[in-house]
């Protein structure tokens, strides 16, 4: 399983997004973005999603899905 970088900006979305723990299972809707940087190294690249939404699928403590959805 991959994991890839989401950000989000103050409103709805991130008030869930804040509300997510490690190991929830989520659809993100957004645009993929891939962000340049320098570090002592040279440059650098990430992926990231710039998240317009963002629904809650599964959880695994509760053992099933999410009874909501964005």
């Amino acid at each position: 399983m991959d994991t890839i970088d989401v950000t989000c900006w103050p409103g709805d979305v991130q008030e869930r997004a804040v509300e997510l723990v490690d190991g929830d299972h989520v659809e993100v809707h957004g645009a993929l973005r891939r962000r340049f940087y320098r570090t002592p190294g040279g440059a650098q690249s990430r992926y990231e999603v710039q998240a317009a939404t963002i629904s809650l699928l599964h959880r695994e403590e509760h053992g099933g899905p999410c009874p909501g959805r964005a």
